[in-house]
Parts: structure tokens; sequence; C-alpha cells
């Protein structure tokens, strides 16, 4: 559900658990799993940044294109037939 959040414009925030901090992608927005006061801290400095209307509209839209450009179907069949083509090549040199 991150994913479908980011492509929204939700600015998501999470856990370093698993691949969480991979498919957020800033640092500045992971917390450490149980830990409630990393996530409060990390909450509130978005929360701080964001305050402003036009910065936190430039945030939403910068978020829905990034999600959108690393997770669309079209992103994810380039990465696919990418690694296809490694698998490829790398089959035929062992034999």
């Amino acid at each position: 559900m991150i994913i479908e959040a980011k492509a929204c414009g939700a600015i998501v925030v999470g856990s370093d658990s698993g691949e969480i901090p991979r498919v957020i992608g800033d640092p500045s927005r992971i917390f450490k799993e149980g830990d409630v006061e990393s996530m409060t801290a990390v909450i509130d400095f978005w929360l701080e940044k964001l305050s402003d209307p036009e910065r936190r509209a430039a945030a939403r839209r910068a978020e829905a294109e990034a999600a959108l450009a690393a997770f669309s179907d079209v992103a994810l069949a380039a990465k696919f037939t990418k690694a296809l083509a490694r698998l490829d090549s790398s089959a035929r040199s062992c034999g």
C-alpha cells in the first residue's frame, strides 16, 4: 500500500523493516521499527517541513511522479525485461 499512497501524492513515512525503506526511498522518512520516539520525530520533522502549502503541494507532486517513474507497469516491465536479458546472457555464457 506504500506504492499506492505515494502514487496518490501522500508523503509516506515508515519503519526500517524489510523493503519499506527501499520503497519509500528517502532515508529521512524512515524510523526504527518499534521505536515510538523515532517515529514521532520523523512525523514531526515532516509536518514542520511541509507546513507551507506550496512546499507541501510540490512535495506531493514529486512523490506521485517518483512513484509512477519507479513502479508503473511500464517501469516494472522495463526492469523485468532487463533482468531477463541478464539471465539470458548468463545462461549463454554457461553453456
